[in-house]
């Protein structure tokens, strides 16, 4: 067997077995390809050995990661934050050169920041919300449903944008992607105002489309391309959800 068909079938292997697939089901998926059972075996074997060896590895990575966060919780300046906030604001252009002079590359901090910018905007939307509805129990939920919802659009569409970024040449890496995005929230202390949200929301555009340009050296229509397909879809969907609600 050729290295390039060895390296193929372990890829397929790979991708297999994080799905769930047994090696008994793998097997006879391969002998229906023209494999031998010994071969196909040897190959599976192969594969879960190198799985349960870098088992340990991500385990060590796992823990670095964990003792970063609570590092950087522990030791967390508020009037930093609000410092940098105002840094990004006032550099759309180009903050993430001025931010990765300070942090390099620090996944616990951005996640951090971004964590922080969503609660923010959460507890005032929450209270927007509650001058008109009156209720502290609405504003508690409130307050956790947002959180719940921007995170889970952040990972998802993040990803989505890393995704189309690399197929327009892009050259970042996820965290690259993640990063800008992350700092880019920095809008979104001005986002609960009422009828005016649309202007933050604009200002936040601008400030991912120039920085994810910087990170993946595309140009910006290619990262104002990639932040358009998952921005349109979800308006799409509440809109479709708003419509289905009111009828």
């Amino acid at each position: 067997m050729q290295d390039t068909e060895r390296d193929k079938l372990r890829e397929w292997i790979a991708k297999r077995y994080v799905e769930g697939y047994t090696k008994e089901k793998m097997i006879k998926i391969l002998t229906g390809y023209g494999y031998s059972v010994q071969d196909a075996g040897a190959e599976i074997e192969a594969v879960m050995a190198m799985t349960r060896e870098g088992a340990p590895e991500r385990g060590i990575q796992t823990g670095k990661l964990v003792n970063e966060v609570l590092e950087v919780v522990k030791n967390y300046d508020i009037v930093a934050h609000f410092q940098k906030l105002e840094y990004v604001l006032r550099n759309p252009a180009g903050f993430i050169a001025g931010i990765r002079e300070q942090e390099e590359a620090a996944p616990a901090k951005a996640g951090i920041y971004l964590l922080l910018n969503v609660c923010m905007f959460s507890v005032l939307r929450a209270a927007v919300n509650y001058i008109f509805e009156g209720s502290l129990l609405y504003f508690v939920v409130d307050v956790m449903y947002i959180v719940l919802l921007s995170g889970v659009l952040f990972a998802v569409s993040g990803c989505v944008i890393h995704r189309i970024l690399l197929s327009l040449s892009g050259r970042g890496n996820l965290f690259d992607t993640l990063q800008v995005l992350a700092y880019s929230s920095s809008v979104l202390i001005f986002a609960p105002l009422p009828y005016l949200w649309v202007l933050p929301a604009i200002y936040g555009f601008v400030l991912a489309v120039f920085n994810l340009s910087v990170v993946h050296k595309v140009k910006r229509v290619n990262a104002l391309i990639a932040l358009c397909v998952p921005t349109i879809t979800v308006i799409v969907l509440f809109a479709a959800m708003y419509v289905i609600g009111t009828h």
